[in-house]
C-alpha cells in the first residue's frame, strides 16, 4: 500500500507554503497522477459550526475515519484537527491516506480506528518529503472491542437498541440508500464521533459478508450533503439547537443525542416522509430482516465465544457458496438458525474433529445453499409472474443467483413491464452476467446500444465497470458488430484520458495507423466540438510530443477532425493555437527552449503556408498571439534560450526577431502580452478544469467487472441471429440481426420472432403477448 501526508507545512510537494502534500509513498510523489486527482476531493477537514478552531485540540476535536472507493480504487484515511500553523492561525488538519489497498476491506479499515499506525502530527525530518510503502500487517487493529463499548454509561442504555435499528435499516435498503448518524453529546464533539464509530464498527461486524464487503463509512463530515462518496456517513454537533435544526437527507436518519449521564435528550430514527415512497421490500421480508438483526445483534454483543464461532462459520460458509443477495442470505440464515445446534456442532470444531467429519459438514452446507436457492427462486420467481407491479427489486435479485437459463433471463425480461431507465440501470448492475449468457438476444442488443449512444460521457468512461464492459463487447463476437465497432471506437477515446507516467501516449504519437484510428474514432462518435474531450486529449499528447515527426503526425491527422474552437477559416491554424495554450502550461515544454522552438517553427511555416493559400489569414496577427500564448509561462532563462540567432533558421529567427519587440521578463511569472502592429491586447483564453467524474456520473457507470467469465461456464448459443450488413466510411462489417429500440418515455417491450415464441411457448407460467 501507498501511503500520504497532508497538512500545512512550509515543507513538501509543490511550491505554495499552506495546505499541501507534506510528504508521500513513491507512487503518489507524482500531483498530476490518476491516483492523486482522485484522493485530492477528500484532502479536507473542518470543524462542527459553532466551534472555535483557537479554543480546539487534536484531543478535543472529532477524528474522521473514511473508507471510500474512487474511480482508481478504494482508499482509506483518517482526517484529525491540528492546530495552528507557524503563524498562530488557526484552522490547520492532518490527513493520513492510504491508497492501492490491495485486499484491505471496510471491516479491516474500521478495525484499525485509534490503531497506532495513523499519524496525527508531522515528525519527519524537513527534508524529508518521501514515505516507506506499507504492508498490511502495518495496520493494526484499534481500541474498539464489544467490552470496550459497553464499559461506556450510554452505551450499555442504547447501543443494543442502536445497532439494532441500523442492521435492520441496512438490510431493509440493502445499501441502496445512505445511512446517516447524526450526533450530539453534552461531553462534547469528541464523544459524539466516539458513538459514531462505535455504532458503524458494530454495524459492518453485523451485516451479511457480502454487503459489509460493499460497504463505505465516514465516521466524520462537516457536511453530510457534501458526502457522497460513502454510504454510511456520521457526523456531530456542537450544540443540541444544531443537531435539532438539521435538514432531512435522502436516506435512513439516526438523530440522537445524550447528556453527561448517559440519558437520551433527543432520538429520531428513519427515513424522511418525503423520501418514504421507495419501494420496500414485503411484509415477510421485512419480519426477516427484524429477525435477523435482533439476532445477531444479541450474539454479537454477548460477546460469547462459541456464539461467535458458530456466526463466522455461517459467514465464512455464504461466502464460499456466494450467497450475494438478500433474500438468499435470510432464506439461508432461516435454515440455519433452525438446525443451529446441529450446525454448530459441525462447524465450530477443532482442527482435528474438523478432519475426522468432512462429509457432514459438506453435506449440511450443500444442503442449506440448496435449500435456500430453491426457496429464493421460487419466492421471487412468483413475485414476478403474479404481482401487477414493476418489481425491479425481484428481477435484480433473480440475476444475482445466476442460475437461470438463458431463456429464462430472456423471459424474465421481455415479459415484465420495466421502463427504459430501470432497464437500462439493470442493465449497468448485471452487464457481465447478462453478456455472457444472453450477449445475441434483442434485449440485450437495446441495453448496449442505448448506453453506446445515450448514456456514455467522458466522466462514465473514466470508471473501472465502462472499460471493462467496452471490452467485453468488443470480444464478445455475438455482440452485434456496430456496438462492437462503437464500443472499440469508445476504448480508444477512454485510453487518452488518463495522465501519468503508465499511460500509452508515446505509443500513440509514433503509430500513425493508432492515431488515424484515434481521428476516426473522434469523428465516429462526434467529439469534434467537444471542448472537454480535447483538453483532455492535449494534456495527455503535449508531454510526449519530442521532434518534428511528432508534432507533425499530430498536426496532419488530428487537426481536420478538430473544429472545437474555431477562430479562423484553417483547421491547422486553429488547431496549432489552441495546441499552443496547453503546451505552455506543460511541465515538459514551458521551461525547454527546444520544445517550445519546436512548435513555434511549426507555428511559422503552417501559418505562412495557410496565409498563401487564403488571404483571410494574416501572419502578423496569428502568430504574435501563438507566441504569447506558448511563452506565456516561460522564465527569463528560457527566452534568453530563445533568442540566440543560432538556433533558428534564417527565416524563422527575421519572424521571431519582428514580434519579440515589446517582450520583456515580467518578474518570476512570465512575460508582458505581445502587441500585434494594431497595438491590440491579446486576449487569452481561460483554462478549463479537467473534467471530474460527477455524482450522477458515478451512479449510471457500469459496476466493476468481478469475473463471471472464469466463474461461469460458457453456455451454448440459444440462438444464431441472420447477419446484416454494416456500412462505414472506412470499411464494411457483418452484424447480427436488427435490434429493436424501444420509444422514448415508453416501457420496453420486445417484439418476438416466431422462432423466441416457440422457445418460449414450452415455459410455464409465462404469458405471451397475442
Amino acid at each position: 500500500m501507498d501511503q500520504l501526508w497532508y497538512t500545512w507545512s512550509t515543507t513538501g510537494l509543490g511550491s505554495i507554503t499552506g495546505h499541501r502534500v507534506r510528504a508521500a509513498s513513491q507512487n503518489l510523489l507524482n500531483l498530476h497522477s490518476e491516483w492523486y486527482q482522485e484522493l485530492e476531493k477528500y484532502l479536507h477537514y473542518t470543524l462542527p459550526e459553532g466551534v472555535n478552531p483557537y479554543e480546539s485540540t487534536t484531543a478535543s476535536s472529532p477524528y474522521g475515519l473514511a473508507y471510500i472507493v474512487t474511480l482508481a480504487g478504494p482508499c482509506l484515511l483518517q482526517r484529525v484537527y491540528g492546530g495552528k500553523d507557524a503563524y498562530g492561525r488557526a484552522g490547520v488538519s492532518f490527513i493520513h491516506a492510504l491508497t492501492n489497498l490491495n485486499d484491505i476491506t471496510p471491516l479491516e479499515a474500521i478495525d484499525s480506528w485509534h490503531s497506532p499506525f495513523w499519524q496525527i502530527h508531522d515528525s519527519l525530518p524537513v527534508e524529508q518529503i518521501e514515505l516507506p510503502a506499507v504492508h498490511k500487517t502495518q495496520l493494526h487493529a484499534g481500541s474498539l472491542s464489544v467490552a470496550a463499548i459497553m464499559r461506556e454509561a450510554v452505551n450499555q442504555r442504547h447501543y443494543r437498541e442502536h445497532l439494532e435499528m441500523l442492521v435492520n435499516a441496512y438490510l431493509t435498503f440493502e445499501g441502496w440508500e445512505n445511512l446517516y448518524l447524526e450526533t450530539y453529546a453534552e461531553e462534547g464533539i469528541h464523544s459524539a464521533t466516539e458513538r459514531n464509530a462505535e455504532l458503524i464498527w458494530g454495524l459492518l461486524h453485523c451485516l451479511p459478508p457480502y454487503l459489509a464487503r460493499q460497504a463505505t463509512f465516514s465516521t466524520y463530515e462537516d457536511r453530510l450533503e457534501d458526502s457522497p462518496a460513502t454510504r454510511i456517513v456520521a457526523t456531530c454537533f456542537s450544540t443540541l439547537e444544531g443537531l435539532q435544526h438539521e435538514p432531512s437527507h435522502p436516506g435512513y436518519v439516526l438523530k440522537w443525542a445524550y447528556g453527561r449521564d448517559g440519558a437520551l435528550l433527543l432520538q429520531e430514527a428513519g427515513v424522511p416522509q418525503d423520501q418514504a415512497s421507495m419501494k420496500l421490500l414485503s411484509a415477510h421480508r421485512l419480519q426477516a430482516c427484524a429477525s435477523y438483526a435482533h439476532d445477531i445483534v444479541e450474539k454479537f454483543l454477548a460477546d460469547n465465544r462459541q456464539d461467535q464461532k458458530t456466526i463466522h462459520a455461517f459467514y465464512k460458509m455464504t461466502l464460499l457458496k456466494r450467497v450475494n443477495n438478500l433474500s438468499s442470505f435470510l432464506d439461508t440464515y432461516q435454515l440455519f438458525s433452525t438446525r443451529q445446534s446441529h450446525t454448530a456442532q459441525l462447524f465450530t470444531v477443532d482442527e482435528h474433529l474438523a478432519t475426522v467429519h468432512p462429509y457432514y459438514a459438506q453435506k449440511l452446507a450443500a444442503q442449506i445453499d440448496e435449500d435456500a436457492a430453491q426457496s429464493t427462486v421460487n419466492h421471487l420467481l412468483s413475485l414476478v409472474e403474479v404481482d401487477d407491479q414493476d418489481d425491479i427489486s425481484a428481477i435484480e435479485q433473480l440475476l444475482q443467483l445466476q442460475t437461470l437459463l438463458p431463456q429464462e433471463i430472456e423471459a424474465l425480461l421481455l415479459q415484465s413491464t420495466l421502463s427504459a431507465e430501470e432497464l437500462h440501470s439493470l442493465f449497468l448492475k448485471h452487464w457481465e452476467y447478462l453478456l455472457l449468457v444472453i450477449p445475441d438476444k434483442a434485449v440485450t442488443g437495446y441495453c448496449i446500444e442505448h448506453f453506446l449512444l445515450c448514456k456514455l460521457d467522458l466522466s462514465i468512461l473514466k470508471a473501472a465497470g465502462t472499460g471493462a464492459l467496452l471490452d467485453t463487447i468488443t470480444r464478445n463476437n455475438r455482440c452485434y458488430a456496430d456496438d462492437q465497432k462503437r464500443a472499440r471506437d469508445w476504448l480508444h477515446i477512454r485510453t487518452t484520458l488518463f495522465s501519468g507516467a503508465n499511460n500509452h501516449a508515446r505509443e500513440l504519437v509514433t503509430n500513425e495507423s493508432e492515431l488515424h484510428a484515434l481521428a476516426g474514432a473522434i469523428a465516429n462518435l462526434q467529439l469534434q466540438k467537444d471542448i472537454d474531450y480535447w483538453e483532455c486529449l492535449l494534456k495527455y499528447l503535449i508531454p510526449v510530443i519530442w521532434d518534428d515527426e511528432d508534432i507533425a503526425s499530430v498536426l496532419t491527422i488530428l487537426a481536420p477532425v478538430s473544429l472545437f474552437a474555431v477562430k479562423t477559416d484553417s483547421v491547422i491554424v486553429d488547431f496549432i493555437e489552441n495546441l499552443s495554450i496547453y503546451a505552455a502550461q506543460a511541465e515538459q515544454v514551458k521551461n525547454n527552449s527546444r520544445r517550445l522552438l519546436l512548435y513555434m517553427q511549426h507555428a511559422i511555416a503552417n501559418v505562412l503556408y495557410q496565409e498563401d493559400k487564403d488571404y483571410n489569414i494574416k501572419s502578423h496577427e496569428v502568430l504574435p498571439r501563438i507566441f504569447h500564448l506558448l511563452l506565456q509561462y516561460s522564465d527569463k532563462k528560457t527566452i534568453d534560450e530563445l533568442n540566440n540567432k543560432q538556433r533558428w533558421h534564417i527565416r524563422d529567427w527575421k519572424i521571431w526577431k519582428m514580434y519579440r519587440t515589446g517582450a520583456y521578463p515580467a518578474g518570476s511569472g512570465g512575460l508582458k502580452q505581445f502587441f500585434s502592429r494594431s497595438k491590440e491586447t491579446v486576449k487569452i483564453p481561460a483554462i478549463r478544469p479537467d473534467v471530474l467524474p460527477s455524482r450522477r456520473s458515478q451512479l449510471q457507470a457500469p459496476v466493476a467487472s468481478v469475473g463471471l467469465v472464469n466463474v461461469l461456464k460458457q453456455p451454448p448459443v440459444t440462438s444464431i441471429a441472420p447477419a446484416r450488413a454494416y456500412t462505414d466510411t472506412s470499411v464494411a462489417h457483418i452484424a447480427p440481426a436488427p435490434k429493436y429500440r424501444a420509444p422514448q418515455g415508453s416501457h420496453v417491450s420486445f417484439p418476438l420472432s416466431q422462432e423466441d415464441k416457440q422457445s418460449l411457448s414450452d415455459q410455464p407460467g409465462i404469458i405471451h403477448e397475442p
